[in-house]
């Protein structure tokens, strides 16, 4: 009986020193993938804001989507920057409105966040959680959003009809895929 949990405890131990070598070497080669892989432009991402829109006190939530259009796969990393809002004026041209984005540790932002994007309709698409404020005076309703990719991935925009509060701060939270 002694002889049989003796070896019990061995199968064990080697199991779990094989399993937390293969861990370990699961995630260097993770990051070796998302440092292979060239980062997302601009130009070869659809970015959509997500039709589920949910309120809260004041706030609504949801998220930014980003569908990969070219022919291999790239990285979106968070750290998303420059965002304005574009409001029609009175006088019918527009203009751009500075917007205050900020990451939101408690929507699970981290700047360090990268999803490996793969090209295809059906492959997965990025997520970005965003919120704003919908109450503070005086309330805007943007024509479009437009913001900078991190590392060099130029400007894009997406069409935004949400009424948007006069602070203009933009909440960014975890990206995922």
């Amino acid at each position: 009986m002694r002889d049989n949990t003796r070896r019990r405890m061995q199968i064990a131990v080697v199991t779990g020193a094989v399993a937390a070598g293969s861990i370990a070497a699961a995630v260097p080669a993770m990051a070796a993938t998302t440092s292979a892989t060239p980062s997302c432009k601009a130009a070869n991402l659809k970015v959509s804001l997500n039709k589920r829109i949910d309120p809260g006190a004041g706030q609504r939530y949801t998220t930014l989507d980003f569908r990969n259009t070219a022919k291999k796969a790239c990285v979106l990393r968070n750290g998303l920057k420059g965002f304005t809002y574009l409001v029609k004026g009175k006088e019918g041209g527009a203009r751009s409105v500075p917007v205050h984005a900020y990451g939101d540790k408690s929507l699970g932002y981290s700047a360090k966040q990268a999803v490996v994007l793969k090209p295809g309709k059906h492959a997965k698409v990025g997520h970005l959680v965003i919120h704003w404020n919908v109450v503070s005076t005086p309330t805007v309703t943007p024509q479009s959003l437009r913001f900078a990719l991190p590392a060099g991935g130029g400007h894009t925009a997406l069409p935004w009809k949400q009424l948007v509060g006069g602070d203009h701060r933009l909440g960014l939270g975890r990206l995922s895929a």
